[in-house]
């Protein structure tokens, strides 16, 4: 019987976590709320007690996908020119999942529009932390450089659009709704090349 190293584990969780959180957010929001994946579609679906445990499970798939981040982090060397990057990066995405489980907690007892603002402040901090993990990334031999700088660029967007929208600059909340979901599939399928690049080393 075969036996994952680390590296393969953490593959698995870039893959499966994303797709998990992905799919169950649209599903929450499409299925169980009100026809779309906006916040109110979230806090829709939230009304029922079997649509509040379903809830978790796009919690569960971020905090599988940090894991694979740490491991891939852990893996660059302090010599090496992204270290600094990839630590931060993962620090900041950590900040993501907090304030993702923060969401949910405020969700779930109600209080949905402080749980909006922290996380859209925690989507912030994820996207510059993704920001700094891609160009990381992008100075490594085993990843592709073009792949790396293309997350890179969109995360950077993500982040201004992200500011804007905290700062209620020109992108009102469903500006916003429908520029986060694109991107996070972006982001999906960008965790998933990463991941399977860990599982073929």
């Amino acid at each position: 019987m075969g036996t994952y190293s680390s590296r393969s584990l953490a593959g698995l969780c870039l893959i499966i976590g994303p797709i998990v959180a992905m799919v169950s957010w649209i599903l929450l929001g499409l299925v169980l709320g009100s026809g779309d994946t906006s916040m109110e579609a979230f806090e829709d679906a939230l009304s029922g007690d079997w649509e509040r445990i379903f809830a978790i499970l796009p919690m569960l798939g971020i905090f599988a996908s940090l894991h694979g981040l740490m491991v891939l982090q852990s893996g660059i060397g302090s010599e090496d020119s992204g270290h600094a990057f990839s630590l931060l990066g993962v620090r900041l995405w950590g900040f993501n999942v907090i304030s993702a489980l923060v969401l949910l907690g405020l969700a779930l007892g109600g209080s949905v529009s402080i749980g909006q603002m922290v996380g859209n402040l925690g989507e912030v901090m994820g996207s510059i932390g993704i920001l700094l993990i891609a160009l990381a990334l992008s100075s490594r031999d085993d990843q592709n450089k073009i792949i790396q700088l293309i997350m890179a660029v969109i995360a950077l967007i993500a982040t201004v659009v992200g500011v804007l929208h905290i700062c209620d600059l020109g992108v009102d909340a469903a500006l916003y709704d429908n520029l986060l979901t694109p991107y996070y599939i972006v982001w999906t399928i960008w965790s998933v090349i990463i991941g399977w690049n860990l599982l073929k080393d």
